[in-house]
């Protein structure tokens, strides 16, 4: 085909695009040469030259035309964003089509540059998305005001709630602190731990602010008395319970002031049975079953022996190094376990040195942070056999010590209470 009629059918081509937009023509074979281009590009571009080299996008689909045979349908690429011909970048529509030309197949490119309907079209969707954006925005404000709001008037709930709190905080302090000050009111003054006619000791630690676990002393012409209790539970329902047993134990001792040690945990017990008997007709739950274990000892110290009862805690004697444990006859004062056969008192004669320990089961029960179990009575017995030939005055802090030693950082399990006394 001639140049000339080559031109022809590429104008003829051009006349059936958008008249609206300038559009060129380039015949080329699938090798990248120019066989022909419409006027506009002769300037541009020379048989000589690649189209392939000459325009990037176009060279980018080389592979495509290897393919592209005449009757295949066209190949349109709207709007491409590229550098054509040496331009400056713009918007292109590119579209491709395998032409027969004097027996030789041919690929017919059509470009049509589009960047002024395309920037009319951008400046247009671009005022849209503007819009768009301005009225989200004004909703994603309207929305985080609305969630500050929110957020402000949470955090002022909140505040509200931690006041209250931390109000009714300080009201249960305080009136642990006071029920505490109560407790220890209760308790055996520092004058009557002074009369104690024999070296003494307590080691004392509540689980919480208020014990469940109680110790009482009591002198009468011939005897002295120690008492101790391990009330069921611990905090306020122990130190309730607490506060009944030494009350009770006060008044008796008061009316009978050398009564027998069986004889003062049975008044015990029957009083705690008389003060809890009308629930037993209550609801489940509102029946009263808790109680208290109980080791009595009264000691004559002239003929030089000792009486025991026990409900629940046993007594331990330490002597030329060998600890003997007596144990308790019943399992405790108001307890489900008792066996109805009364509580009697073991009378047990003593020589100059012999010491005596009463523990509430806190120590003994007390878990390990190393071991991971319970300290258990025999490591109890073991501890005290340790306290042989050592001043009696080190033996509470031995003791306290071995207690925290095993503990570790584990919380406390139960209150603590361990008396010891050395006789004379």
């Amino acid at each position: 085909m001639e140049k000339k009629s080559t031109y022809s059918h590429l104008e003829h081509l051009l006349k059936h695009t958008h008249k609206a937009y300038y559009s060129s023509g380039i015949l080329f074979k699938t090798d990248g040469s120019i066989v022909e281009v419409t006027p506009d590009l002769q300037a541009c571009l020379q048989k000589a030259v690649s189209i392939y080299d000459a325009d990037p996008f176009i060279g980018s689909l080389q592979s495509i035309f290897e393919h592209l045979t005449p009757g295949d349908a066209p190949i349109f690429f709207p709007r491409v964003e590229t550098t054509h011909l040496g331009k400056e970048k713009g918007i292109y529509d590119y579209s491709f089509h395998a032409e027969w030309v004097e027996g030789e197949p041919l690929i017919l490119c059509t470009i049509t540059d589009t960047s002024d309907q395309n920037y009319y079209l951008f400046q247009v969707q671009n005022e849209r998305n503007r819009a768009l954006i301005e009225k989200e925005l004004q909703e994603l404000q309207k929305t985080k005001e609305q969630q500050k709001e929110n957020i402000r008037k949470k955090i002022e709930e909140i505040q509200q709630q931690k006041n209250l709190a931390e109000a009714e905080k300080r009201k249960i302090i305080e009136s642990l602190n006071y029920a505490q000050r109560i407790q220890e009111a209760l308790l055996p003054s520092q004058q009557t731990l002074q009369q104690m006619p024999f070296p003494f000791f307590v080691f004392w630690q509540p689980c919480d602010l208020i014990s469940g676990d109680f110790y009482y002393l009591h002198y009468s012409k011939d005897f002295t008395y120690i008492i101790l209790g391990d009330c069921t539970g611990h905090g306020v329902p122990g130190g309730i319970l607490t506060s009944i047993g030494i009350m009770a134990l006060r008044q008796a001792l008061l009316l009978n002031p050398d009564i027998p040690p069986h004889q003062l945990i049975q008044l015990i017990d029957e009083n705690i049975h008389s003060l809890f008997d009308h629930t037993q007709n209550s609801s489940p739950d509102k029946v009263v079953r808790d109680g208290m274990e109980l080791a009595v000892l009264r000691i004559h110290q002239s003929e030089q022996y000792i009486e025991y009862a026990g409900a629940g805690i046993p007594l331990y004697l330490l002597h030329a190094g060998k600890v003997s444990m007596i144990r308790p006859q019943q399992a405790g004062i108001s307890s489900i376990f008792n066996n109805g056969t009364g509580y009697q008192s073991e009378r047990i004669p003593y020589t100059q040195g012999t010491e005596l320990f009463l523990s509430s089961d806190g120590y003994i029960d007390q878990i390990g942070s190393e071991a991971n179990c319970r300290f258990k009575r025999r490591r109890f017995v073991k501890l005290i056999e340790r306290l042989f030939g050592k001043p009696f005055n080190e033996h509470k802090d031995y003791i306290k010590e071995a207690f925290f030693q095993w503990k570790g950082i584990q919380p406390q399990t139960d209150d603590v209470l361990v008396l010891g006394v050395q006789l004379s």
